[in-house]
């Protein structure tokens, strides 16, 4: 991540990395008001594990295997997912934004 904070939140918990034991019950908003340059890709609404995970492995993969900035990785994972068979409604894949320093 380049030096930034990042907390990878979803309703399902999945990829969830909290830097301090200290954050860990704090919710994602109150995170990103007190923390300089965090970023949060979370879930707007309750998604299937099975598909939270798939779209979390390719936003990772193009985050950190490719160094993609959030949103781009975030964007091209959503698209995988639409293109894929299993994955196309966008109840598996429009839940997810990025929250905070976009950089």
């Amino acid at each position: 991540m380049r030096g930034r904070g990042g907390l990878w939140y979803s309703s399902s918990h999945l990829g969830e990395d909290i830097p301090a034991p200290e954050l860990q019950s704090s919710p994602a908003p109150e995170l990103l008001l007190s923390a300089p340059n965090m970023t949060a890709a979370i879930s707007l609404w309750s998604v299937n594990d099975v598909a939270t995970s798939e779209v979390m492995a390719k936003f990772y993969q193009k985050l950190l295997n490719q160094g993609q900035n959030p949103i781009l990785a975030l964007r091209e994972a959503q698209l995988e997912m639409f293109h894929s068979g299993q994955w196309k409604s966008p109840y598996y894949w429009a839940a997810f934004t990025v929250q905070g320093d976009w950089r």
